[in-house]
């Protein structure tokens, strides 16, 4: 079992766990059944047969249904021939099923919209119901964010995309693909994931989500920071090794006792005795020196002087 499965099956048993009523069930199952439910017509007999891979799940909808409906549901489950033998669990239908199919509006499904998924809790119950049906979310230890809903219908995709901006209370941005047959309405950035995962009332696996992004968070800007410091550093050294470099030529030429300037010449000294000071430090030195203030930008300006002064004298050089 893959990492992003696990994490997507513990968010979808965590939301199996929660008890569903009125509208909001109303509409989990409506989504739910559109998304993996069929009809099929056996010796004039219609059913409704959803399915599942997850056995919590196929439990919770036989329940949801036959609490809703006062119906008793048959359970099944298949074992597919495919190289990983997953068991499929089926929920069959065959009472009141022209009620539910009128009560979940899947008859009338025209531009794939329910006239009863307007309030926020059946518009919750709607993505919800999709989630559990057709969803998946990458594990937060992963280095990608990713959460989606599939659909082999684009009109249900865009109806799915359109209640997620329905959603009030949080700006969710979803966007739609095709992969192969199917449409996938996704999210990628992490605070609306952690915001649906809260949505549909998987307060736990939300919780793991935060704990991991903030954990990876805090590492990525610690790294940062650590490159930053690392490439200040480097900085700071080549600029040090390039002030000392002129200091020692200006010596060579014309000695640093004879420089008039006494900040500079006091500044030259101690750059050479101090070879790793920080401009901060060396201002600091420097105003201990003289027995009076003098700021980083004043040091900045000397070892500007000190510099031009430099190449004056390696101009005057090639010149004889």
């Amino acid at each position: 079992m893959n990492k992003e499965f696990s994490f997507t099956a513990k968010v979808k048993e965590e939301i199996a766990s929660h008890v569903y009523e009125g509208v909001e069930l109303r509409a989990l199952l409506s989504s739910f059944s559109k998304l993996n439910g069929k009809l099929v017509i056996e010796n004039n007999l219609t059913k409704i047969v959803l399915q599942t891979e997850n056995a919590k799940i196929a439990k919770f909808i036989f329940l949801a249904f036959q609490n809703r409906y006062s119906i008793s549901p048959r359970f099944a489950y298949l074992r597919s021939m495919h190289f990983q033998k997953k068991i499929i669990y089926h929920i069959i239908i065959e009472t009141k099923v022209e009620e539910i199919l009128i009560d979940l509006e899947m008859l009338n499904y025209e531009g794939n919209t329910k006239s009863f998924v307007r309030s926020e809790k059946s518009l919750n119950g709607f993505l919800t119901g999709a989630f559990l049906a057709s969803g998946s979310v990458n594990n937060p230890e992963s280095s990608n964010y990713h959460l989606e809903i599939s659909t082999s219908e684009e009109d249900l995709a865009k109806y799915i995309e359109n209640v997620f901006k329905r959603i009030r209370f949080v700006k969710f941005t979803p966007k739609i693909i095709k992969r192969r047959s199917q449409y996938i309405v996704y999210l990628k950035k992490s605070e609306q994931i952690a915001d649906f995962l809260k949505l549909i009332s998987a307060s736990e696996a939300c919780l793991d989500f935060e704990n991991v992004r903030v954990n990876r968070d805090f590492y990525n800007n610690d790294n940062r920071l650590q490159i930053c410091t690392n490439a200040n550093i480097t900085r700071a050294a080549n600029a040090s090794r390039k002030q000392i470099e002129e200091i020692k030529f200006i010596d060579k030429k014309i000695g640093i006792k004879n420089i008039p300037n006494i900040k500079m010449q006091q500044l030259m000294i101690l750059r050479l005795d101090y070879d790793g000071a920080s401009m901060a430090e060396l201002a600091e030195l420097l105003s201990d020196s003289l027995d009076t203030k003098v700021s980083k930008s004043t040091i900045n300006h000397l070892f500007r002087a000190i510099k031009n002064l430099a190449n004056r004298l390696k101009e005057g050089e090639q010149d004889d």
